[in-house]
């Protein structure tokens, strides 16, 4: 079991994050995942916005922190969130959006903008580029170094079935010999297996009732967002640190005010 970064008690964080508004730092760091959100392109007409775009999605990370995993769920969190925090998310007027607001901009946002603004932000405490030879490609004929033939074989009811397998790279024999080719069709599994099961399992996106226009891919950004920055603060349980942030929202606002180098 991996070690937790410890977190203040709520009440702690509340009066600091009270006393930081109070002294006129109401903005975050740039280099804190809340201010990501300020990049994101708003395709709304000036005139038209109650809420800020940063703050809708800072609410929608933040409600998936504490466990909230539908758009639903966002806003009935949002709704019952202390007054002192909502000014720390970008919530002037002490109200939150209703579901359906949370959808219609949901829908309209532009997601290749939305993962670039978060993916900058992480950037800096992601691991040094991959060699050459570290990550397999699979492409079309252009470029074309090696093919393969990878043979399965298991057990079952006293069987053995047998599959067969061919795939082509373009890393050449120098950089991905047998041993390495079979390490890295294992490791897409292991990212089946790994991210794409946590995801399923801890923030329920198989389940996720977002269907029209980029919901789907917005929420499935948001819920990268909340893994990437739970992975921040040490461990490696994702269900207990979703308990642990849970029943503390001011630790959850205090985490997307954070730079990314102090969660770390």
């Amino acid at each position: 079991m991996g070690c937790m970064a410890p977190v203040a008690p709520e009440a702690t964080v509340v009066e600091a994050l009270r006393g930081a508004l109070a002294s006129g730092l109401d903005a975050p760091p740039p280099v804190a995942p809340l201010a990501a959100f300020a990049a994101v392109p708003d395709p709304r007409r000036a005139q038209g916005r109650r809420f800020a775009l940063p703050a809708i999605l800072a609410l929608a990370v933040g409600a998936l922190l504490a466990n909230h995993l539908a758009v639903l769920a966002i806003a009935h969190g949002g709704a019952r969130q202390r007054p002192a925090l909502l000014p720390a998310l970008g919530f002037r007027a002490g109200t939150t959006p209703h579901q359906s607001t949370s959808q219609r901009r949901f829908r309209v946002l532009d997601p290749p903008a939305l993962s670039a603004a978060v993916g900058h932000h992480f950037a800096a405490a992601l691991p040094p580029p991959q060699r050459r030879g570290e990550q397999g490609v699979a492409i079309d004929w252009p470029g074309l170094a090696q093919v393969c033939r990878l043979e399965r074989t298991w057990r079952r009811r006293g069987h053995e079935p047998r599959a067969i397998h061919y795939g082509s790279t373009s890393l050449p024999p120098t950089h991905a010999d047998a041993a390495r080719r079979l390490a890295l069709t294992r490791g897409h599994r292991g990212i089946e297996k790994g991210l794409h099961y946590c995801k399923a399992l801890a923030f329920g996106e198989d389940r996720c009732q977002a269907r029209l226009g980029a919901g789907p891919m917005v929420m499935a950004t948001s819920r990268d967002t909340a893994l990437s920055l739970l992975h921040t603060t040490g461990g490696r349980d994702i269900a207990a640190r979703l308990r642990h942030y849970g029943p503390s929202p001011g630790a959850v606002v205090a985490l997307l005010r954070r730079p990314i180098s102090q969660n770390a």
